[in-house]
């Protein structure tokens, strides 16, 4: 069980953490002609420690599903302001070239993360069926 745990467990959080990526991302898109708007960015490694129960400063784990998990708290401290060194004159920081690299990127790194998780899945079945 522990192996079903880690595998399809890892991936589907990965899968969760792209999707609020590209949330993010989207609404950075959205927010291109907005006066003012800074641009957000998710790292992707802490998101994932916060995702798999570990924190960033003491790499504890959540043990039981009774346990209190601080996933949003640290999934909000995954979350953070792009450079705003190249900032419009009406003080936005989104870049569309930028938003539409990330964008791309997010989308094939998830769709490696949806190969990675189908083909788990496919590995337990077969060993389910004894094949």
């Amino acid at each position: 069980m522990n192996w079903i745990d880690n595998t399809l467990g890892l991936y589907s959080r990965a899968l969760v953490v792209r999707t609020e990526r590209a949330e993010i991302i989207a609404g950075n898109i959205a927010n291109a002609d907005t006066p003012r708007y800074k641009a957000r960015e998710l790292d992707f490694a802490s998101a994932m420690k916060s995702a798999t129960g570990a924190s960033a400063a003491g790499g504890m784990r959540r043990t039981h599903t009774d346990h209190i998990a601080s996933r949003d708290a640290a999934s909000d401290a995954a979350i953070y302001l792009r450079d705003d060194s190249r900032m419009g004159s009406d003080g936005n920081t989104v870049q569309m070239e930028v938003e539409k690299a990330a964008y791309v990127e997010n989308a094939v790194n998830f769709q490696a993360n949806a190969q990675f998780f189908d083909g788990s899945l496919r590995t337990l079945r077969k060993a389910l069926r004894g094949e």
